[in-house]
């Protein structure tokens, strides 16, 4: 009778006897395959190999260094949340429509500066509020006014929105749709 070799559950070489002949010499060097349940006893986790980098505090923002003066150049982007909030000013009496349902982020590509303006309506009026209370604060802090906006289509591409865009000789820039990594710093900041 032909012996085989096999693995014991403590890595020790055993020898079984074996049940099926081979045609072939050869095969009957193959190891017993081990059950389903033997496999998942034996398992160890492994190292996946992933390895985290964290970026470097010195060379943070280096492409966009030099390149922008403040206000020049602002990404903004809308968010919507689930749970409505409190008005600061309502005790939590309001109705429901009249909490805050999202907002709008605006940053500054050169200072890095994030505004974050709640809003209860996404609509274009009261974004056009947020981004006048924006501009007002932008030029009390740095005496500078907007440049160019760069935010997704949504409600930036309304009427009344680049109408007031256009008063104030503000370029508007826009990424594509599903391309968040075209306003990325808007999209991050949220």
């Amino acid at each position: 009778m032909v012996e085989h070799e096999g693995i014991s559950s403590n890595n020790e070489s055993v020898i079984s006897p074996q049940v099926i002949k081979p045609k072939f010499k050869s095969t009957s060097s193959c190891p017993i395959p081990l059950c389903a349940a033997c496999e998942l006893a034996r398992a160890k986790k492994r190292n996946p190999g992933v390895k985290k980098q964290q970026a470097v505090k010195d060379k943070e923002d280096i492409l966009a260094c030099n390149q922008y003066e403040a206000g020049d150049f602002v990404s903004m982007d809308q968010y919507v949340v689930k749970t409505p909030g409190r008005l600061p000013t309502g005790y939590g009496r309001e109705g429901i429509n009249d909490r805050y349902h999202g907002g709008i982020i605006f940053n500054d590509a050169a200072t890095g500066t994030i505004w974050v303006e709640n809003q209860v309506s996404l609509g274009a009026g009261k974004t056009i509020t947020s981004k006048q209370k924006f501009e007002q604060w932008l030029y009390e802090m740095a005496c500078v006014e907007v440049k160019q906006y760069r935010s997704d289509n949504g409600v930036f591409i309304s009427e009344l929105f680049r109408e007031d865009c256009d008063g104030k000789d503000q370029a508007q820039s826009f990424s594509g749709d599903g391309a968040q990594h075209q306003n990325a710093r808007a999209e991050r900041s949220i």
